[in-house]
């Protein structure tokens, strides 16, 4: 088979401007999307109530009796770091914070402000409140730590209390008795008596000096067995908001909202199983594109006869001569012209063609052949009282009363008549050979318009009548499969497909990647 007229290259390599096409065909898809969510965002951004974020450090100030340099006690160290971290965002820390700051707040709400974070391989633990202000921000921080490094002093201390309490009911008992004997003293004239009390005096002072001694070193093993947590840097009202982030919300937003719509557009494309463009002909179907009508609107004439001069025309012109080419081998005197499914244009095609072709000077006699919903007498404006459905029960020498000549040199038009009951049987009948005969032995060319393919079996009946067959598909209505599945039924057939007419492509379409060779 010979490829003709508008051609596009076969089994090319996929380049990066053919993966860009979806993007390009619903490119006000993906803008659409990428404004719908970057511009929700941006406005849910600027209505946010601001949450500031403030950041105190502090510092385990660990007990000296477990200070060492060996593994072990770094080991001890860390988990008493994580143990204070934990502990100052726990209930009683918050709880007194509450009160002392006398905050609106349940200890469940401030809990979800507080992060608590120790940092690794250090003694230090980093604090954090957010709230609606700057300064209620570090206030909060800053009472956390007083209140925590209050409540863990007094946790600590409690094993000591009952001690120091006991030594300190000591104390104050042999201090009373040391003030009692000292009064006697006082009040005794007898000297004997006054060396016995010199003597107790001297007892009870001894034993106070050794419970003093003893409370002391309660007291230092205390100060010595203590850790507690000290604040290296004091928490500030920040100036800055911590959410939420307008800017990079926003930037956020239109980085992922881009690859959202890249994502629904190629899944849409999946789904899509319309032809979109001229290099799914070449690649899927093997078949040359002979021509690439883009869309025009139908005012009751013919395009080719009302602006002969425009594109539109122009690119009829290049089908005749797609159509020309093929004929070189095998002459073209009969050519059908269908679908794969109704609304394809195919019918416009038909006239248009027979009308370029009647003004190069041959011979062209237009052929309605459905018989269930013809249309050329319509688009044409005839009356369609008679016609081809008439020649099954007359001579064929009436063919010359049914053509209609509407003014346009070498162009004549054979409609279909009258609606039959049975067109399939009549398109197939030995009748209607003779009719294409008789209709050959007046005209160069015959176009014949038949159903769509998929829609009824009238197409595939006639191609033994004619000498080849031209689809029209519409871009993006007419599916790849429906295309695919009536190429393979008339090639099974042994039909002469000449090409692919892309019609009623929309100017957007234009920018699609094709080999366009125009021949005069």
């Amino acid at each position: 088979m010979q490829a003709t007229g508008t051609e596009f290259a076969l089994n090319e390599p996929t380049t990066l401007k053919q993966y860009l096409l979806p993007i390009w065909r619903r490119l006000w898809l993906v803008a659409l999307i990428i404004f719908a969510i970057t511009f929700t965002t941006f406005l849910v951004s600027i209505q946010m109530t601001p949450v500031y974020r403030a950041t105190t450090t502090l510092m385990v100030n660990e007990a000296r009796t477990s200070q060492s340099s060996d593994y072990n006690s770094i080991l001890v160290s860390e988990r008493l770091t994580r143990t204070y971290a934990e502990m100052m965002s726990q209930q009683p820390v918050l709880a007194e914070t509450i009160r002392t700051l006398g905050l609106p707040m349940e200890e469940e709400e401030l809990a979800k402000r507080v992060s608590v974070r120790p940092i690794s391989d250090t003694q230090l633990i980093e604090l954090s409140i957010e709230a609606n202000n700057p300064e209620l921000a570090a206030l909060i921080a800053n009472t956390v730590v007083s209140v925590f490094s209050e409540q863990i002093l007094s946790l600590q201390s409690e094993g000591y209390s009952a001690t120091k309490e006991n030594f300190e009911s000591q104390l104050h008992e042999i201090e009373t008795q040391i003030q009692q004997v000292r009064n006697q003293i006082d009040r005794s004239h007898d000297p004997d008596e006054q060396s016995r009390l010199e003597e107790r005096a001297s007892q009870y002072e001894t034993i106070y000096s050794n419970l003093l001694l003893s409370y002391e070193q309660v007291r230092l093993s205390e100060s010595q067995s203590i850790s507690n947590v000290v604040q290296v840097e004091p928490a500030v009202a920040p100036t800055e908001v911590e959410r939420p982030k307008v800017l990079l919300n926003t930037v956020v937003a239109a980085i992922t909202s881009l690859m959202i719509s890249i994502g629904a557009v190629y899944a849409v494309e999946a789904m899509d199983d319309t032809i979109k463009d001229p290099d799914e002909v070449a690649h899927q179907l093997n078949l040359p594109v002979l021509a690439f009508i883009e869309h025009f609107p139908e005012n009751g004439k013919p395009v080719t006869l009302v602006d002969p001069h425009s594109p539109v025309s122009e690119s009829f012109r290049t089908l005749r001569t797609g159509v020309q080419f093929a004929g070189v081998d095998r002459p073209m005197e009969t050519i059908m012209i269908t679908s794969p499914t109704p609304g394809d244009g195919k019918t416009s095609v038909t006239i248009n063609l027979g009308i370029v072709i009647a003004q190069s000077g041959r011979r062209v006699c237009l052929v309605d052949a459905d018989l269930r919903r013809p249309t050329i007498h319509k688009k044409l404006g005839i009356e369609n009282r008679a016609g081809l459905s008439s020649l099954f029960v007359m001579a064929s020498e009436g063919l010359n009363n049914l053509l209609y000549r509407n003014g346009i040199p070498n162009l004549s038009v054979l409609t279909s008549g009258g609606l039959p009951p049975n067109p399939s049987e009549l398109l197939g009948s030995k009748r209607m050979n003779q009719i294409i005969k008789k209709i050959k032995e007046e005209n160069d060319i015959i176009l014949i318009d038949t159903p769509p393919v998929l829609a009824v079996t009238d197409a595939a009946v006639l191609l033994p009548l004619v000498d080849g067959v031209i689809f029209v598909i519409k871009p993006g209505s007419t599916k790849v499969s429906a295309v695919r599945q009536s190429i393979e039924h008339f090639r099974r057939t042994g039909a002469n497909i000449l090409g692919i007419v892309l019609n009623d492509v929309r100017k957007t379409r234009s920018r699609y990647h094709y080999y366009y060779t125009q021949h005069g």
